[in-house]
């Protein structure tokens, strides 16, 4: 987040600040737009008007103040526009792997078949993933996306509840990536404390303190029906795709140092619901 703050910023001084882009934010928001899940028309525009999806003031989810709540069903099933599954792709399999990469770190999971490979950006050690760990996390988010921007329009989320600020997009990426961070230092053999020597209070502890701070994530930054079913899917979806690929016979492609069901920690499920929001 740094590096995209430092380009963008670098970009409008060497307009001199006069340009077309009247700030950073200005310039980040129709890219926030079109990624965030929530930035895209759904009803086609009448011609010449075509193109006009986001605005530099803010964020916006799903068909804007154009719903037509009256519209037939069929027309909440327009799918997004190419740019929007691209940018949601492209934004799971870049960020997953580095938000997975704190649970390696700490101990949480190894990654055995095929052999795990580290990122480093300048020298600096980024994660520790697998060659299919992008593709999964990129899956993820178009299947949140979609989700989010199809049920929008068909229970046509209130306009004032779609129109997300980027500064607040962004701080809710930011939080979703310190809980994160916290699963995986507080519960990982290599955290803070080695959770394999913890008592069960204490993992039940930070389970609860981990689905409290997904609950304030939702209810701070996304607070609508939409999200809180998005989540719920999401936290439930989630570990059923890690159950399935852990208990594939012959496929080793990971483990968890501590399960508890099925070969994975239920505390996960939490972060899953956490990332509903922050993806959406």
């Amino acid at each position: 987040c740094a590096l995209l703050w430092v380009a963008l910023f670098a970009r409008w001084s060497l307009g001199g600040g006069q340009s077309s882009v009247a700030s950073p934010v200005a310039f980040v928001a129709p890219l926030v737009d079109i990624g965030a899940g929530r930035g895209v028309r759904f009803n086609l525009p009448e011609r010449g008007q075509r193109g006009r999806i986001a605005k530099s003031s803010g964020c916006r989810r799903a068909a804007g103040s154009t719903s037509n709540p009256s519209a037939p069903f069929s027309d909440s099933l327009h799918l997004p526009p190419l740019s929007f599954s691209i940018a949601m792709i492209a934004s799971g399999a870049l960020l997953g792997p580095i938000l997975d990469g704190f649970h390696s770190h700490f101990g949480v999971l190894k990654y055995h078949d095929p052999v795990p490979f580290l990122v480093e950006l300048f020298g600096i050690q980024v994660c520790e993933t697998a060659a299919w760990v992008p593709a999964l996390f990129g899956l993820a988010g178009i299947i949140i996306g979609m989700l989010y921007a199809l049920l929008d329009r068909i229970v046509d989320t209130p306009a004032e509840s779609r129109n997300v600020g980027v500064d607040k997009v962004f701080i809710g990426i930011a939080c979703f990536i310190l809980q994160y961070w916290v699963s995986g230092a507080l519960l990982g053999p290599f955290g803070f404390f080695d959770a394999s020597l913890a008592s069960p209070l204490f993992t039940t502890g930070v389970t609860v303190v981990l689905w409290l701070l997904a609950l304030l994530h939702w209810r701070v930054f996304d607070g609508t029906s939409v999200g809180f079913i998005v989540s719920a899917l999401t936290a439930f979806g989630g570990p059923i795709i890690e159950i399935a690929l852990l208990n594939i016979p012959s496929w080793d492609l990971y483990t968890y140092s501590l399960p508890d069901f099925f070969k994975i920690p239920t505390w996960i499920a939490a972060v899953y619901f956490c990332g509903g929001p922050a993806v959406g």
